[in-house]
């Protein structure tokens, strides 16, 4: 049996290495505040450090699956050629049943917050 080979590690953008930078830094001056004041600042800079990391993986991990997610909707939209495939009008409810469901399904997670409310978000 062949033995699998590794991929090599992606090499992370220099805009990803900056706030990967940016969190090792607020992490080490959180680790090293004294005062409960300076606890706080140490704490608030590290968490927005790290969700400054979030959305900025959000937007590079999200681009390339949002492109291919619109090819294969093109690639589904060649199954409503009449010369090439045959289909009942059930099949075709059950299939926009299903990707509607799942649409419908990350609009929800994507409107979620963790206080409830909308989040102003801009792309």
């Amino acid at each position: 049996m062949a033995e699998k080979t590794k991929r090599p590690k992606k090499l992370p953008t220099p805009a990803r290495a900056a706030a990967m930078k940016a969190v090792e830094i607020a992490v080490k001056a959180n680790d090293a505040a004294k005062s409960p004041q300076e606890k706080k600042v140490a704490g608030e800079a590290l968490k927005v450090a790290r969700d400054a990391l979030k959305a900025l993986k959000f937007v590079e991990i999200g681009v390339p699956r949002i492109k291919r997610a619109i090819n294969v909707m093109r690639q589904l939209e060649n199954l409503a050629n009449p010369n090439a495939y045959l289909w009942t009008p059930e099949q075709a409810a059950k299939t926009i049943t299903h990707l509607h469901e799942a649409f419908e399904g990350l609009k929800a997670k994507l409107n979620k917050t963790k206080s409830g409310a909308k989040a102003d978000f801009t792309f």
